[in-house]
């Protein structure tokens, strides 16, 4: 007698070796496609688990870039509001066009950040190639434009130093931990 399972759907049986269940027609997947590629030893799950953590941090460092994004909007809003008020149209057009930048950047690090919960290795590479690239030219800007600024861009550089360094250990972890889970895959299968 042929071993047979239960379909998932309908609660049929369905024979072993089966595409399809012969009573709803639903495609057949068995148990062991759902679970998770196992860990073997415990060495590579607490891998797993220190890397978790890190990609966890790395999304955290992704939302704490949008929480700056989102301060710097409400500031420019405010400032909106002094410019409105103060019949200044030149700089009021400024303060528009920096919180159309801002808002489309918290849009693009959003997505990033939703991103990462499938696929943390690009989504926080990304991050941290977009945020790089803007933080050098916002530097920049700053020092050209206002150079009596100095203490408020040091402030700004250690934190970006920071952000920068908890999304660099999350890369290196989604690497790892993609690696550790494709080794995984391949020991699985043989």
């Amino acid at each position: 007698m042929e071993e047979c399972e239960k379909c998932l759907k309908c609660g049929g049986s369905i024979k072993q070796g089966d595409m399809f269940c012969s009573a709803c027609g639903s495609e057949v997947t068995s148990a062991k496609s759902e679970k998770a590629p196992a860990v073997e030893n415990l060495h590579e799950l607490e891998l797993a688990k220190k890397y978790s953590k890190a990609i966890n941090n790395g999304r955290q460092a992704i939302l704490v870039i949008i929480i700056l994004y989102a301060i710097c909007v409400v500031l420019a809003i405010i400032l909106l509001k002094i410019a409105a008020q103060q019949n200044q149209k030149i700089e009021s057009f400024g303060i528009f066009i920096l919180i159309f930048i801002a808002v489309l950047f918290m849009a693009i690090y959003i997505a990033l950040w939703a991103w990462a919960k499938t696929k943390p290795f690009p989504a926080i590479l990304t991050a941290l190639c977009i945020y790089s690239v803007l933080i050098t030219i916002n530097l920049v800007a700053t020092m050209v434009y206002t150079p009596n600024m100095a203490f408020a861009v040091m402030i700004w550089i250690l934190i970006s130093i920071k952000i920068i360094s908890v999304l660099s250990k999350g890369i290196t972890a989604a690497y790892r931990y993609e690696k550790l889970i494709d080794a995984g895959k391949g020991a699985s299968n043989e």
